[in-house]
C-alpha cells in the first residue's frame, strides 16, 4: 500500500499526532510544515481576495521551484500552464485587485530566470511566454497607476529594471511597448538617459583600459534603450541617431532598418529619402522588396506594376515574376503566359523555368521542358516536386509524372529515409499504373529499366526491397 492511501484510514488525531513527532527534528521539515499551515489558515480566515491571491502565488513558486527538467516534449504542456496562472492574474485576480494581481505577475516575472533555467527553451515558447506577460504587466500598471490618486510609484524606474535584467530576451518589448504607461515626458526622459550614456560610451579613451571593461555591452544596451523609445514614441530621428551612430556613410544594413522603422510609422517621406540615399547594392534585392513595400504602402499599383516588369524583363526569374504575376491585371495575363512560354525554353535554369510555366498555366511546356531537359533539372527539392506533381496530375501529363514520381522514389531511397519506405512503395505502384495504361516513354528508360537501374543502385535497402515484394533478381 503506498503512503498515500495509508494516510488515507489515519485520523485526524492520529495525523497530528505524526506531525507533532516529526515537528522539530529538521529544520527544513519545520519551515515546509510552518508554511503550509499558515496558507491553510490563510485560506480559511481571509477573504476571497486574500484566497485568489494564496493561490496563484503557490502555482508561482511551484512553478519556479520545478525539481525536475522540464525537456523539449514536455515544455508545451509546461507553458500551458504557465498560461493559465497568467490567465488567472489577469482575470480572476485583476477583477477582484489590480494591485495584487500586479505584484503577483511580478513574482512571475522575478521568477524568469528560474523557470529558464530548468526547461528547454529550444523552440522558443518559454521566450515567447514571457514576452506576453510583459505585455500584460504594462496593461495591468497602466491601470493601477491611472487608479491611484497618489501616483507615488516611480514607473519608469519599474520599466528600466526590466530592460536591463533582460539577458534571456524575454523583456525586449518592455521600452517600446510602454507608451501605454508612461508619458510622453517620461519617454523622453529615457531616451536623454540613453543618449548620454551612449555619449560616454563613444567618448571613453580607448587607452583607458580600466573603463573599456563592459563598454561593448554598455553601447549597446544605450542603443537598444533608444531604438525602443524611438518605437515608442514613433520618432524617426530618434531611431535614425540610434542606428547611424554619427557616421558620415551609411551601411545597406542600416539604410534598411530606417526604412522598415520609417514603414512601421508611417513615414513614407522618410523612407523615399533613405531609399534614394547612395550605398545600396545597385542589384539589392532588399531594396527591391523596400521600395515595393512603399509603394503598396502609399497604393500606388501602376508604379509598382512598371518597376516589377522592368526587373522581369531585365531579368526573367521566376523570384521576379511571382510578384508581378500576383497584381497583373486580365489583360496583361495573357502577354505574360506568351512571353513565358518563349523565354522558358532558352533558360539556363531548367527549375526556375518550370516553376514560372507552371506559375503561368503553361502546364504542357512546363511537362516538355521536365522531360526534355533531364539531368539539367534538380530533382533534389521533394516539396518542389511534390507541387510540380499536383499539376501534372491535375492536367495528366503521364511522362512528367513519372519524373517526378522517380525523383521521389530517389530522394527516399538516396536519405535512407525507412520512415518514408510506405510512401515510396506507393508512388512505385503509380508508376506501375501508369506503365500498364501503354505510356510512350520517349527518351526516357522503360519501367523494367529503370527498376532494374534502382535496383542497382539501391541494392543495399533490403527491408525496402522485401516490403515491395521484388525479388532480389528482379529482371
Amino acid at each position: 500500500m503506498s503512503i498515500e492511501k495509508a494516510l488515507r484510514f489515519l485520523s485526524k488525531r492520529q495525523l497530528s499526532c505524526l506531525l507533532l513527532k516529526i515537528y522539530g527534528k529538521y529544520t527544513y521539515i519545520n519551515e515546509i510544515i510552518d508554511h503550509y499551515v499558515e496558507e491553510v489558515m490563510l485560506d480559511e480566515d481571509g477573504d476571497d481576495t486574500q484566497k485568489v491571491f494564496n493561490s496563484i502565488h503557490r502555482q508561482i513558486r511551484a512553478c519556479a521551484s520545478e525539481s525536475e527538467f522540464v525537456d523539449w516534449q514536455s515544455v508545451y504542456g509546461f507553458v500551458e500552464e504557465l498560461e493559465n496562472l497568467l490567465i488567472d492574474i489577469n482575470t480572476r485576480m485583476r477583477q477582484l485587485h489590480a494591485g495584487k494581481a500586479l505584484i503577483l505577475l511580478e513574482m512571475l516575472l522575478d521568477h524568469c530566470e528560474d523557470i529558464r533555467g530548468h526547461c528547454d527553451d529550444s523552440d522558443g515558447e518559454i521566450t515567447r511566454f514571457f514576452k506576453r506577460s510583459i505585455d500584460v504587466w504594462l496593461d495591468i500598471a497602466a491601470q493601477v497607476r491611472s487608479n491611484s490618486s497618489q501616483d507615488n510609484v516611480d514607473w519608469v524606474a519599474k520599466v528600466l529594471f526590466y530592460f536591463d535584467h533582460n539577458d534571456y530576451g524575454c523583456f525586449d518589448d518592455i521600452i517600446s511597448h510602454s507608451y501605454i504607461l508612461l508619458s510622453e515626458a517620461e519617454l523622453r526622459q529615457l531616451a536623454s538617459r540613453f543618449e548620454h550614456q551612449l555619449q560616454r560610451a563613444m567618448n571613453i579613451d580607448p587607452n583607458d583600459l580600466s573603463y573599456l571593461v563592459g563598454l561593448n555591452r554598455n553601447t549597446s544596451l544605450a542603443v537598444n534603450g533608444l531604438k525602443s523609445v524611438a518605437e515608442a514614441l514613433a520618432d524617426i530621428s530618434l531611431f535614425e541617431s540610434a542606428t547611424f551612430l554619427g557616421d558620415n556613410k551609411a551601411t545597406e544594413i542600416q539604410m534598411s532598418s530606417v526604412v522598415e522603422f520609417a514603414l512601421d510609422i508611417e513615414n513614407y517621406e522618410r523612407a523615399h529619402f533613405w531609399l534614394d540615399q547612395p550605398g545600396w547594392d545597385t542589384a539589392s534585392e532588399q531594396h527591391r522588396a523596400l521600395s515595393i513595400q512603399l509603394l503598396q504602402a502609399k497604393g500606388d499599383i501602376n508604379q509598382i506594376k512598371l518597376s516589377l516588369r522592368s526587373e522581369f524583363e531585365a531579368d526573367p526569374s521566376y523570384s521576379h515574376l511571382v510578384a508581378y504575376w500576383k497584381i497583373a491585371s486580365a489583360e496583361e495575363v495573357p502577354l505574360i503566359q506568351e512571353t513565358v512560354n518563349e523565354i522558358a525554353r532558352q533558360m539556363t535554369d531548367a527549375n526556375d523555368a518550370i516553376n514560372m510555366l507552371l506559375l503561368t498555366g503553361n502546364v504542357q511546356t512546363a511537362a516538355d521542358v521536365l522531360i526534355s531537359a533531364g539531368k539539367c533539372v534538380r530533382l533534389s527539392d521533394k516539396h518542389m516536386i511534390r507541387d510540380w506533381l499536383a499539376s501534372f496530375e491535375l492536367h495528366q501529363q503521364a511522362l512528367a509524372m513519372v519524373v517526378c514520381y522517380r525523383a521521389l522514389i530517389d530522394n527516399i531511397l538516396t536519405m535512407e529515409q525507412s520512415q518514408y519506405y510506405t510512401q515510396a512503395i506507393e508512388y512505385l505502384c503509380r508508376l506501375l499504373e501508369l506503365d500498364n495504361n501503354g505510356l510512350d516513354y520517349q527518351e526516357l528508360e522503360n519501367h523494367p529499366q529503370y527498376m532494374q537501374q534502382l535496383q542497382n543502385r539501391h541494392w543495399r535497402q533490403r527491408s525496402f526491397w522485401k516490403r515491395t515484394g521484388c525479388p532480389k533478381n528482379m529482371v
